[in-house]
């Protein structure tokens, strides 16, 4: 069965601040709420799924799948309801800002298909860079 990409996402979005659920047919922590915390798990979240369809799209490569598109499918659901997630969230500090920001660049790389010579990839790299600096004095002191 398929994950309704809207239906994920509208469930991620009706859920009270503060609070956790669990996406229904994932194994993914879902993010519950507005905070920042959810946003830091649901980019975490995105990177396994990256992670596990790459190693899928290795082992298509290698002939040991057949049917790649109903292994993907889900995860791309998934992900796709996360990423959503953590465009439409609002966030709360500089890390919810950081993440969002990421996620950002990454769909600025994969439109211009120039990531690290496109001008509003650089900018965005540059912005984080200096929020992750922010970041790391504020922890320090």
């Amino acid at each position: 069965m398929s994950i309704n990409r809207r239906r994920l996402l509208s469930s991620a979005l009706a859920v009270p601040a503060g609070a956790s659920v669990v996406f229904s047919g994932s194994r993914s922590p879902a993010p519950g709420g507005s905070d920042d915390a959810a946003l830091l798990a649901a980019e975490r979240r995105v990177a396994e799924l990256r992670a596990q369809k790459d190693a899928l799209d290795e082992r298509i490569g290698r002939g040991e799948i057949d049917d790649l598109d109903a292994i993907i499918a889900p995860l791309s659901d998934e992900q796709w309801a996360l990423e959503d997630y953590i465009h439409l969230a609002p966030c709360r500090s500089l890390a919810g800002a950081a993440v969002k920001l990421r996620r950002l660049a990454d769909e600025i790389a994969v439109r211009s298909g120039e990531e690290g010579t496109d001008a509003a990839w650089v900018s965005t790299q540059q912005i984080l860079a200096l929020i992750d600096r922010e970041l790391a004095g504020a922890a320090a002191g």
